[in-house]
């Protein structure tokens, strides 16, 4: 903050010796309305604008690209057309065409301490940074204008079609298509966009991909097709346990083998601020199904994407180890008084033993009843689907 106030005294010094990261950060043209002026900005007068792009070439003459397509100011569409502008002028396209063949760094800024001794910078391109960020026009004028080549990649192996649809950017993932991007180019990993796109759940860059001949069952390093990534988690696979299974069922609505409920885990909570990267997972799955994504493939430890889903024998033997120091209380007694003939929902604060009160409910009413404990994925549906009058079922 004090480099700030000093800076806001000291303009042409600051805008001048000031790192590219606090000319990133702490700058803003007056002439924007868009954005709203703040303590810790600087902000530039009309006849300044000119001194401040002139820095932005500066660096990008010493091969620094963050303070022009990391800057903060590109949120506004009209710092945008001001860059643009700028940008077009001969000189400046000549140095941003270099870094087709010529590297360029940004800083990782890792400010934590587990991080300090890693490498903070690493090569990338203009265009890989716009893809990231997503703005369609600087994309647009570096593809068009500059002639920058669409299939470069960073350090790490990825293009910025790669980077594009790891975001959901659908706009700028097209127009990189329609300009001869690599659609089964794969980073350093293996993973390839549409295993990007389906990390993120972004349904409709998935679809976009497919439709341009991306290959559906292409496996990273490990083997593993878009289906099974970090950010896919249970709720995700027990959809894809669901989508498939359900294809089992014959035209009287039965299931073609009682057993198969053996691959039914608990599906975990949906936090509701996560509701939207849920729904999207949900349609992406479907759509790589439609798409005839092969579910058996195997990935380099031998197991499918089914394999990672929860399993029933799993979530008993947890419920299991929980009853060694579960304290029955009333809600426990509240509980099996209204089973069976009730459908029950226990609500609670996070870390109050919902879960080990419904397990222990469920295990009493299989040990004392010889009730079979069915995990289910929550909707009337699959409520319906396993309901038999002829047995006895508690359904989680």
């Amino acid at each position: 903050m004090a480099a700030v106030i000093c800076g806001q005294h000291l303009t042409e010094c600051f805008m001048k010796y000031a790192t590219p990261e606090f000319i990133q950060d702490h700058f803003i043209l007056e002439s924007l309305t868009e954005i709203q002026e703040k303590d810790d900005l600087i902000v530039l007068l009309k006849d300044q604008e000119e001194d401040y792009f002139e820095r932005l070439l500066c660096d990008l003459t010493k091969h620094v690209i963050t303070s022009t397509f990391n800057n903060a100011q590109l949120i506004s569409q009209t710092f945008r057309d001001k860059l643009l502008s700028f940008l077009r002028k001969s000189d400046v396209k000549t140095v941003l065409k270099s870094f087709d063949t010529e590297s360029c760094i940004i800083d990782n800024n890792y400010d934590e301490l587990e991080y300090r001794d890693q490498k903070k910078h690493f090569n990338t391109t203009p265009l890989i940074e716009s893809a990231t960020t997503g703005y369609f026009d600087i994309v647009e004028f570096l593809i068009v204008n500059v002639k920058c080549n669409v299939n470069n990649t960073d350090e790490r192996g990825n293009s910025p079609l790669h980077k594009a649809s790891e975001r959901g950017h659908t706009a700028v993932a097209k127009l990189l298509l329609e300009n001869n991007a690599d659609v089964s180019q794969c980073n350093n990993y293996e993973m390839s966009a549409l295993y990007a796109a389906c990390a993120g759940g972004h349904k409709d860059t998935v679809e976009l991909l497919l439709q341009n001949n991306a290959d559906v069952n292409q496996c990273d390093e490990d083997g593993q097709s878009p289906f099974v990534n970090d950010k896919m988690e249970s709720h995700l696979y027990m959809l894809l346990v669901n989508v498939v299974y359900m294809t089992t069922v014959n035209q009287q609505g039965k299931f073609r083998d009682p057993n198969m409920c053996y691959y039914y885990g608990q599906i975990r909570a949906v936090d509701h601020d996560d509701e939207d990267t849920y729904q999207g997972t949900i349609e992406t799955v479907k759509l790589l199904l439609a798409w005839n994504a092969d579910v058996s493939l195997c990935d380099k430890k031998g197991q499918t994407p089914l394999d990672y889903a929860p399993h029933h024998d799993e979530e008993l033997k947890n419920g299991e180890q929980d009853q060694t120091t579960f304290l029955e209380t009333r809600a426990t007694h509240h509980i099996l008084d209204l089973y069976p003939h009730n459908c029950i929902v226990v609500t609670g604060s996070s870390g109050c033993g919902k879960s080990s009160t419904i397990h222990h409910a469920a295990l009493h009413l299989r040990d004392s009843l010889e009730y079979e404990i069915i995990p289910v994925l929550t909707g009337p549906t699959d409520i319906m689907n396993y309901y038999n009058r002829n047995k006895n079922k508690c359904l989680l």
